[in-house]
C-alpha cells in the first residue's frame, strides 16, 4: 500500500511541468557530450518547428484572450472600469520601466560582459526551416482584441459572449493539448544547441546573480507600493502586509492567481475601507495586473540580451517595448507559463531576443512560476489599496462621509455585481491562468 502511494507521488511529481523542464535541462547537460552534432541538430530542428508553429498561432491566442477578458467587464460601472483599466496599464508600465532602470544600473556591475565567453565555438543550425506565414501581426491582433473587447463590452453586444467563449476554449485547447506536451522537447533542443556552442554554462552562472537582483527588486517594489497604499503610515503598512501574506503563500503553493482569488478577496477586504470594493478590483485584475511578471520578465530579458551581445536597448526603444508589453498583458494564456508565452513576440520584436534566448526565458519563467505568482497576488493587494484611494478621490469626495459613501456606492454599483468571494474556490490545476 505504501509502495503504491509512493509510486503515485512520484508519478504526480513527474507530471508537473517545472519538474519535467528541470529533468530536460539536466539530461541535456549530462548527455550532450555523448551526442553527435547531427543528433543535436535534430533536436534543434524539432525545437525550431515547435517555435514556428507557436509564433504563427500567437496572434489568434492574444486576440482571443484579450477579447474574452475585456468582455467580462460588461456588468460593472463603465467609468470606474475604464479608470481601473488605465491604472492597470500605468502600473504594469511603471514596473517595466523600473526594471529597465535597475537593469541599466546593476547588470553591468554584477556581470561585466565578455563576448568571447558566449561566442559560439561550434555553430548549430537546423536541418531545415518551414516558413509559416502570419495572417496578422501580434501587435495588430492585440490592438484589435482591445478595441473589439471594449466596444462589445460597453455596447453590451450579446452575440459577442458566445464567440469569445468559443475562441477562448479553442486556443486554450491548442496550448494544453499541442504546445504544453511538447514544451520539454522545445526546451531540450535549444539547451543542447547552447551547450554544444559553449555558451549555456556562462548564461546559467550569470543568471544566479540576476535571480537575486530580481527577487530584491520585487520585494522592494511591492513594499513601496504597500507603503504608499497605506498612506505612508508604518502601522498600516505592517497590518496590510500581514493581512495579505496568506494570499501570497496560497499563490506560491497553487501557482495560480485565479485559484488564489477567494483568499485574495478575503485578505483585501480586511485592508480596504469599503470591503465591497475588493469584489470589483480583484476579479477585474487577477489575470491582467501581474507585477511579478512586469518586473522579472523585462529584467531577465535585459540580462539575457546583455550576457549574449553586450548591448542594452536605448531608452526610447525600451519605452516602446514597455508600452507593447503593458498592452499585451491584457491577455493571459490559461496554461503553465502563460504569462510569458503571450509576451514572446514582444520580447523578440521589440527587445531583440533571438530564438535561443526566448527558449531560455520560457524555461526560467516556468521554473520560477511559484515565486512570480505569489508576487502577482501580493501586487494585486497593493494595487487594490492604491486604486481605492484614487477612486475615492475621483468619485467619492465631497458632502461628508455619508454622502461620499453613497456616491461611491453608486459609481461602483456593487449591488448589481456578483460577489466573486461567494464563488467556490478553483481547484489547483495546470490549466488555470496566472
Amino acid at each position: 500500500m505504501k509502495a503504491k502511494k509512493k509510486n503515485f507521488k512520484i508519478t504526480s511529481l513527474l507530471k508537473q511541468l517545472p519538474v519535467q523542464l528541470v529533468l530536460c535541462v539536466v539530461l541535456a547537460l549530462s548527455l550532450e557530450s555523448y551526442l553527435s552534432t547531427d543528433m543535436v541538430r535534430g533536436f534543434y530542428t524539432a525545437s525550431c518547428l515547435i517555435k514556428d508553429v507557436l509564433i504563427a498561432a500567437l496572434p489568434f491566442i492574444i486576440f482571443s484572450y484579450i477579447f474574452d477578458a475585456l468582455l467580462g467587464l460588461d456588468k460593472k460601472a463603465p467609468l470606474l472600469i475604464l479608470t481601473i483599466l488605465v491604472m492597470i496599464f500605468l502600473s504594469n508600465m511603471t514596473a517595466v520601466m523600473t526594471a529597465y532602470g535597475v537593469g541599466s544600473v546593476f547588470l553591468p556591475l554584477l556581470t561585466p560582459f565578455s563576448g568571447a565567453a558566449l561566442s559560439a565555438q561550434h555553430s548549430v543550425e537546423p536541418f531545415f526551416n518551414i516558413y509559416i506565414p502570419q495572417i496578422i501581426a501580434p501587435d495588430v491582433a492585440m490592438m484589435t482584441g482591445i478595441g473589439c473587447g471594449l466596444l462589445a463590452s460597453f455596447l453590451k453586444i450579446r452575440q459577442a459572449k458566445p464567440i469569445a467563449s468559443v475562441l477562448h476554449k479553442s486556443v486554450t485547447w491548442f496550448l494544453q493539448k499541442t504546445f504544453i506536451p511538447v514544451l520539454p522537447i522545445y526546451v531540450t533542443g535549444f539547451v543542447l544547441k547552447l551547450h554544444h556552442e559553449g555558451s549555456l554554462q556562462t548564461l546559467i552562472h550569470n543568471y544566479l546573480q540576476v535571480f537575486v537582483l530580481a527577487m530584491s527588486l520585487i520585494v522592494v517594489y511591492l513594499s513601496a507600493l504597500y507603503y504608499i497604499g497605506s498612506g505612508l503610515r508604518m502601522n498600516r503598512f505592517i497590518s496590510n502586509l500581514k493581512n495579505m501574506l496568506p494570499a501570497g503563500i496560497t499563490g506560491f503553493s497553487t501557482m495560480s492567481s485565479a485559484a488564489t482569488m477567494p483568499v485574495t478577496l478575503e485578505s483585501c477586504e480586511k485592508n480596504l475601507k469599503d470591503p465591497r470594493f475588493a469584489d470589483l478590483i480583484i476579479p477585474s485584475t487577477v489575470n491582467i495586473h501581474l507585477l511579478g511578471d512586469a518586473l522579472a520578465i523585462p529584467l531577465t530579458g535585459l540580462a539575457l540580451l546583455w550576457f549574449k551581445t553586450g548591448v542594452s536597448p536605448d531608452f526610447m526603444t525600451y519605452a516602446f517595448f514597455a508600452v507593447m508589453f503593458s498592452l499585451t498583458k491584457y491577455s493571459c494564456a490559461a496554461v503553465p507559463g502563460g504569462g510569458v508565452i503571450v509576451i514572446l513576440p514582444v520580447l523578440h520584436k521589440y527587445l531583440g531576443l533571438d530564438q535561443e534566448l526566448i527558449s531560455l526565458m520560457t524555461t526560467l519563467y516556468i521554473l520560477q512560476d511559484s515565486i512570480f505568482t505569489a508576487s502577482n497576488v501580493m501586487g494585486n493587494g497593493a494595487f487594490a489599496l492604491i486604486v481605492e484611494r484614487v477612486c475615492r478621490s475621483l468619485f467619492g469626495n465631497g458632502g461628508g462621509k455619508g454622502q461620499s459613501h453613497k456616491k461611491m456606492a453608486k459609481v461602483i454599483d456593487l449591488d448589481t455585481t456578483t460577489s466573486a468571494k461567494n464563488q467556490p474556490p478553483l481547484k489547483k490545476s495546470a490549466s488555470i491562468a496566472h
